[in-house]
């Protein structure tokens, strides 16, 4: 049989290896076969700045809010416009036939007539008890509320990536783990294999590690299985619809600084959290907006001046214009006795249509004017509509409050979240240390004889269970350091 020098993995293989190996029965490469990972596609790495950047461009929820800001743009122009006068042009032609009414005479007649008329009116509100200017400065408010509510969600969807991604670089770090406790596994196996075949060690070892190998497979399916998901959760966020092809960045070796706060200090974090978030603000805005909607309702009990101008004209195929003036003489008689006719003479005329423009040039007319309309009795509509806005000034009132309540929660949870993440760091950098220390040592006793292989293997698996705790705790910690920053005001998108 073929030997080969195995290679050295780590600084826990035995330094006794005999350099000659044993090829691993084809049942187990097998097993092996199945429950590895197969070669994924390749992925684009991307940092969390730029996978937050993504989330914003893709978020549905940020889509809506960025509408409403577009929505309550075109408010704020429709109530600037609704201060300026309004004009609108007028134009119908109207072809009559049978009896009807001649619109020049307003005599019945039995023609065919085709009338054109056209007018152009303009009409201003002068004075509406503020009602314009009290929806102009509504609008303008509701329009600065959209864009800080804009700003709240994408924090929201920030705070949300930044989970996210601390989950799939955890599940990462997991997978690395496994892979490097596979790796000694084998290398023990290896080993194991050469003592065995040289008449050195017993079989049994051989079939503990063999089952070790295949168990440490399962872990490695599982975290590959669990990296998975959590990759599918980060690119389902930010690029929904889409297949899974992004993955993060690994993170530096290097933990952010913990800056945790006293309980008095956090009062006064409080305080300041109230003054820069977007959503207190934004509510804080909505409610002045309320306010001044009460106003404008009220401006229904103030009498209303209008202002009205009109420029008119028409054509009609009825219309005569007298021509070619002429004397025209006539019987009017006779003369009694003698019966000689008498004559007279008068003046005649002969009649045209006169063309489309002539006649627009003649019927032209203007006329203004203007209008006070005084409210005595309207069902009790405006006295509704006040009530109306008082009601929704309430629930402002009380959505503000709702909001600051929420804000406080949120940031005493985040600061119990990272007091907690650091205490459980602390403990599982400890149990990492001591459990590397113990297999350190157990790893000279047993190559010494002075433990069984069953205690030795037992230490490798309570190191494997510490870095996987050590690399949970980690993460944890990253990430509610992260949310804590933001209430701070110094986060940012590492």
């Amino acid at each position: 049989m073929k030997k080969t020098q195995p290679t050295k993995p780590s600084k826990f293989a035995p330094s006794h290896a005999i350099a000659f190996s044993m090829k691993i029965p084809s049942l187990l490469v097998a097993i092996i076969t199945l429950i590895a990972p197969t070669t994924a596609k390749a992925q684009e790495k991307m940092d969390l700045a730029q996978c937050i950047a993504l989330a914003k461009e893709n978020n549905l929820v940020l889509e809506q809010a960025r509408l409403g800001l577009e929505q309550s743009s075109v408010l704020v122009t429709s109530a600037r416009e609704a201060r300026y006068p309004n004009a609108n042009a007028f134009i119908g032609n109207n072809y009559n036939f049978g009896r009807t009414i001649d619109p020049f005479t307003n005599a019945f007649v039995n023609q065919n007539v085709t009338a054109i008329s056209t007018s152009l009116s303009s009409s201003a509100t002068l004075f509406a008890g503020h009602r314009l200017r009290h929806n102009l400065f509504s609008a303008l408010l509701n329009e600065k509320a959209g864009a800080l509510h804009l700003e709240a969600v994408g924090n929201n969807v920030a705070l949300d990536v930044t989970g996210l991604y601390m989950s799939a670089l955890m599940a990462q770090e997991q997978v690395r783990v496994v892979e490097s406790r596979m790796e000694l596994t084998k290398y023990q196996r290896d080993q194991a294999a050469i003592l065995v075949e040289a008449g050195a060690s017993a079989e049994d070892r051989l079939l503990a590690l063999d089952a070790q190998l295949a168990s440490d497979g399962l872990m490695l399916t599982n975290a590959h299985n669990n990296l998975a998901a959590a990759l599918l959760d980060l690119n389902s966020y930010i690029r929904p619809g889409t297949a899974p092809g992004i993955e993060p960045l690994p993170m530096g070796t290097e933990l952010p600084k913990v800056e945790t706060v006293s309980e008095l200090e956090l009062m006064g974090l409080l305080e300041d959290n109230f003054e820069r978030q977007p959503q207190v603000t934004r509510d804080e805005i909505l409610l002045m907006a309320s306010e001044i909607d009460i106003s404008s309702a009220k401006s229904g009990y103030l009498p209303q001046l209008n202002f009205t101008a009109n420029i008119n004209s028409l054509y009609s195929s009825r219309s005569q214009q007298a021509i070619n003036p002429h004397d025209e003489t006539f019987e009017i008689g006779f003369v009694e006795g003698s019966l000689e006719p008498v004559y007279s003479t008068r003046q005649v005329f002969d009649y045209t249509t006169p063309g489309f423009f002539n006649q627009m040039e003649r019927n032209f007319g203007q006329s203004f004017g203007f209008s006070l309309s005084i409210p005595v009795y309207n069902r009790n509509q405006i006295d509704a509509s006040v009530q109306l806005a008082q009601i929704e000034n309430q629930r402002s009132y009380l959505q503000l409050q709702q909001t600051k309540i929420a804000l406080q929660q949120d940031l005493y949870a985040a600061w119990l979240a990272l007091e907690g993440a650091v205490k459980s760091f602390e403990s599982a950098q400890t149990s990492k240390e001591a459990q590397e220390r113990l297999v350190e040592l157990n790893t000279t006793r047993f190559e010494a004889g002075a433990i069984g292989f069953f205690e030795y293997q037992t230490s490798i698996n309570a190191r494997t269970a510490a870095d996987l705790e050590w690399a949970r705790a980690k993460f944890e910690l990253v990430f509610r350091q992260a949310v804590f920053d933001f209430y701070r005001g110094a986060y940012t998108e590492r």
